[in-house]
Formats: C-alpha cells, sequence, structure tokens
C-alpha cells in the first residue's frame, strides 16, 4: 500500500489482531482498498440462498443456526498432521474454516 497499490488478501489478513489493525489503519491514511477475498461469497449455491432470502420466498428470516462440520479424515489430514497442524506457523482452524461462516452471515 506504500507503493499505491489496492490490496486484495487471502484469508487470514494477518496473523495477529495488531497486524490486522495496522492494515486497515495503512489503507485508510493512503485511502486505498483493502479487500479480503471470501471465495464461497461468490459460489453459485450462496448466491442462490442469498437471493432466497432476499426476495422473501422464505419468509422472514428470524434465526439462524450453523455449525462447521468438519469430517474425521479432514480434520486429521489437515489439522492434526497437516499444514495447519501449528497456529504458530500457519492459520488457526477458526480462522481457516470458520471465517467463511461469518463473512456469509
Amino acid at each position: 500500500m506504500e507503493q499505491g497499490y489496492h490490496i486484495m488478501l487471502e484469508k487470514p489478513m494477518a496473523p495477529t489482531a495488531s497486524e490486522c489493525q495496522q492494515l486497515v489503519d495503512t489503507s485508510e491514511r493512503l485511502d486505498l482498498n483493502l479487500q479480503i477475498g471470501y471465495v464461497m461469497r461468490y459460489s453459485p449455491f450462496f448466491n442462490r440462498v442469498h437471493q432466497a432470502i432476499h426476495s422473501g420466498q422464505l419468509g422472514e428470516l428470524i434465526c439462524i443456526s450453523q455449525r462447521e462440520n468438519v469430517s474425521y479424515w479432514h480434520m486429521a489430514h489437515s489439522f492434526v498432521r497437516g499444514n495447519w497442524r501449528n497456529s504458530q506457523e500457519s492459520t488457526p482452524m477458526i480462522l481457516a474454516k470458520c471465517c467463511h461462516d461469518m463473512d456469509l452471515l
């Protein structure tokens, strides 16, 4: 951003809250766009869900219940033995998986 570029980042935008705040502060100071690329937001399935909710065809939305069901093999492969096994070296599970849920909400 210091070189004048708008930035689009993959999740997580930074490993710590203070580094996230630094990115936001820099983008505001320089009046540049800072965007996080949540790819599920643009998938056809979630676009259709969004349309159904906002069209009113489902009625009034009054409650949302959601859970992140990570299958045993994905948990073992990715978060126990895989690339995301150590939150000091990679993204913690709550950021890697649940950030999409929060973005969609």
